[in-house]
């Protein structure tokens, strides 16, 4: 009888599924049924020779199973090297053309390449890694957002004391309303302790909040100072320190790109 010998064989994954399994199915070529009682030679080796040889029989449905289990499993590269699967078949009903053609076919195609666990690992590796990168990314444009969204609240602040002391208001009130507002801006963005006692905490948050030139924040300084604690009227003179003091920081942020989208730029002393 001329038939055709179809085999598959699971995926072995080394540490979970070790052993050898699968089936063989045996069909007649000219009515296209399976072959029942047909014995099929499984002849398991490896660079060194033959390990073992199982004689299977067919089933009504032309079936037979394969089950190759040893302690270690001959799937253990350390212990095997690397196995290979031959079929063939004895049975005096199989027409020599069927078993040259199994011959010639089957042992080829049929080289185990293990499934290393290190595999698997390899690719859970790659995704953690991939999605440590995407966290990464988004963690990177939250604190971007987060550090803009503060610059531009900060801008706001200043652009609109320096109209109040352009157009004649009360100096002294309106720079204290300044650090004030100053004052919630960076205390809602966590710069800044709600309950904050002293002058250089107030002046930490500050240089945290504005990666400017040392010399600006040390001339606001100076205003806030003046505004807050001295008793004299504060006059023209005062308010042109002040003006002078907020447009310096003002044209800073504009440096910065602040509300544009832009690159920040580093002071002068850092890039260097």
């Amino acid at each position: 009888v001329d038939a055709t010998f179809e085999m598959t064989v699971d995926s072995i994954v080394l540490g979970e599924r070790e052993d050898i399994y699968g089936n063989i199915t045996v069909t007649a070529d000219d009515s296209n049924q399976p072959l029942e009682g047909i014995s099929v030679i499984l002849i398991l080796g490896n660079e060194s020779g033959q390990l073992v040889s199982r004689t299977l029989i067919t089933d009504e449905f032309g079936n037979a199973e394969i089950i190759l289990e040893n302690t270690p499993p001959y799937s253990e590269t350390i212990s095997f090297g690397t196995v290979t699967l031959e079929v063939t078949s004895d049975d005096s009903r199989i027409s020599n053309k069927s078993l040259v053609t199994l011959q010639s076919k089957i042992p080829e195609s049929l080289v185990y390449q293990s499934i290393e666990t290190e595999s698997g690992t390899s690719g859970w590796v790659w995704t953690s890694l991939l999605a440590l990168v995407v966290l990464a990314g988004v963690g990177i444009l939250w604190y971007r957002k987060r550090r803009q969204d503060v610059l531009d609240e900060i801008a706001s602040i200043f652009s609109y004391t320096a109209e109040l002391l352009a157009h004649g208001d009360e100096i002294r009130e309106s720079v204290f309303h300044c650090y004030e507002d100053l004052c919630r801006v960076l205390t809602k963005h966590g710069y800044l302790r709600r309950d904050f006692e002293t002058v250089r905490e107030f002046e930490m948050a500050l240089r945290s909040a504005l990666p400017i030139r040392e010399n600006f924040l040390i001339e606001l300084d100076n205003v806030f100072e003046e505004a807050r604690y001295s008793r004299h009227e504060m006059d023209t003179q005062d308010a042109l320190r002040a003006q002078s003091a907020l447009e310096g920081v003002q044209g800073e942020l504009v440096r910065m790109n602040v509300g544009k989208g832009g690159r920040e730029e580093l002071p002068p002393e850092i890039e260097a």
